[in-house]
Parts: structure tokens; sequence; C-alpha cells
């Protein structure tokens, strides 16, 4: 699909990265360029209404002024779901979906968002210089 209005853009889906940084959460869009569409907020809910805001405010003025709209990042959806099953003990269970309460948003998504941060922290250690 290559999308050409900027309803077809305001429709793909991004991965959003979170981390974890100065007492909250900062999120931005890796498809979209570094340090593109940043935002922090105290909670991942907040974040992650801040960070969609802002992708659909930029993917409008860049569609307007005619810059090129990257797509997102294309993996073989033949191999990979994006779904996958996890057993854990049931006390890490119950701990996750309080945590996920806490911060007004999904298992799913707070599950999402601890991976997330620890993949970051691992390719930060591979790239020391990463500006995130």
């Amino acid at each position: 699909m290559n999308p050409i209005t900027i309803e077809d853009y305001l429709k793909l889906d991004y991965p959003v990265t979170f981390v974890k940084k100065d007492g909250g959460y900062q999120a931005w869009y890796p498809d979209l360029g570094s340090g593109s569409i940043v935002a922090w907020a105290k909670t991942l809910k907040k974040a992650f209404e801040d960070i969609e805001e802002s992708r659909k405010i930029t993917i409008k003025y860049w569609h307007e002024k005619g810059i090129p709209i990257p797509l997102p990042s294309d993996t073989d959806s033949s191999q990979y779901s994006g779904r996958f099953v996890l057993r854990i003990p049931k006390v890490l269970h119950a701990g996750l979906v309080e945590e996920a309460k806490k911060n007004g948003i999904s298992l799913n998504s707070y599950v999402s968002f601890l991976l997330s941060e620890r993949n970051i922290k691992s390719y930060r250690t591979k790239v020391p210089n990463l500006l995130f």
C-alpha cells in the first residue's frame, strides 16, 4: 500500500517507543526520524496521548508542505503477528495489572512499554552516543 491522501497517512500504525525519563515518560516514533516527534509526560497514558496528537499534527504539516512522509517499518507480516503468549507467575501478573492501572493504561500497553524500555537500554549500550 502506498498511501496518497492525508487520511491514509493518519491511519498508518507507526511503532512508538517509550522510555522512563526525568520522573516521567518520553515517547517518540523511530520511523518518523530521530527527534522529529517527541513527547514527555508524567504518565504513560498522557505520553501516548501527546505523542499521537503530535504525530497527527506533524504528518498533516509535512503533507501540506510536500515533505516526504516515511512509511512505518516493514516487517514480514507472515512471520510476525505482533502477538505471543507468555506464561508468568500469578503474583507477577497481578503486579503488572496493578502498575498498568496506576498508569491508566492497559496491561498490553504497559508490558509493551516495559519491553520497549528494556530493548532501548540494550540498544544504548551498543550505540553509546545515541541522542535519546
